[in-house]
């Protein structure tokens, strides 16, 4: 998958579905077909303009690290703290 800033700065007018493509990431970068296109998310600060990303399954990449993206209807600082499980 790919987000909204990606088709506008590289597909300009194309159709973005069924595209094969390769992000350069490991040593070896298969081509993929885009399945799909998400809404633009700002990274590390609300005021950055939101940059082209693509999304791949979590379990083909070799980086265990991993990012959520949580929209709340209330303060969100109320998700910050330290919780009992």
């Amino acid at each position: 998958m790919v987000n909204e800033a990606f088709v506008k700065q590289y597909l300009r007018g194309e159709r973005p579905l069924g595209k094969k493509i390769s992000a350069v990431m490991e040593n070896q970068n298969p081509y993929g077909e885009i399945i799909g296109v998400v809404a633009d998310a700002r990274e590390l600060s609300v005021d950055r303009e939101a940059k082209p990303t693509v999304y791949y399954v979590h379990s083909h990449l070799s980086d265990p690290g991993m990012y959520f993206l949580v929209r709340v209807d209330s303060n969100p600082l109320g998700l910050a703290g330290p919780h009992a499980g």
